[in-house]
């Protein structure tokens, strides 16, 4: 591997591991991420920016690559729908509410949710009374508009959603425990 690739994939690593807080995360930076149509164009022979090398460092799992399509599941039985339209259409029949996580591939934040909120047990049990929905704030798509439409500022946030979309709960940030997620879910089913 070439000097710079080893730059770019470090430089790529490093950030990465850097936690992104979620009430720190503006959506003005979401804009001016959202705003770099360069990062795919490859006929430029000018080395590229670190910025647009951090796609590289996208993580592991690969929800962030998977088309929105269906339901998917992961994470000690969680069920996600991966469109808002299928989320409220299942929450409606079964009369149901929807949490809505609204990540994006490079917060750390969101990714240690996933692998202490949503792959506890506990949490996926609640299955039976909610629909999970996971939608990604950076897919300048379906997952954006929703982030704006709900004046998302930071990433990750929750938010929870009546089965005719309105919101019931929203939590910014990183939630602490299963045990505070499955609270926050509770008292939202209270108030529906």
């Amino acid at each position: 591997m070439n000097t710079r690739l080893w730059v770019v994939f470090l430089a790529g690593a490093a950030l990465a591991a850097v936690p992104v807080v979620g009430s720190g995360w503006q959506s003005a930076g979401l804009t001016n991420h959202e705003s770099t149509p360069q990062a795919t164009d490859t006929t430029s022979s000018a080395a590229p920016a670190p910025a647009l090398a951090l796609p590289v460092s996208a993580p592991a799992d690969n929800h962030t690559a998977k088309p929105a399509r269906g339901a998917d599941t992961r994470n000690a039985g969680i069920t996600w729908e991966q469109s808002l339209r299928s989320a409220l259409k299942s929450a409606s029949e079964g009369n149901k509410l929807v949490v809505v996580d609204v990540y994006a591939p490079w917060c750390g934040f969101c990714k240690k949710m996933e692998t202490t909120i949503y792959s506890n047990p506990k949490v996926a049990a609640l299955g039976s009374s909610v629909v999970f929905l996971k939608l990604n704030a950076d897919d300048r798509g379906e997952g954006s508009k929703f982030s704006h439409e709900n004046h998302v500022s930071g990433l990750p946030t929750t938010i929870i959603l009546d089965h005719n979309g309105a919101v019931v709960n929203k939590v910014a940030g990183y939630i602490g425990s299963p045990d505070s997620f499955i609270s926050m879910v509770k008292s939202s089913l209270a108030r529906r």
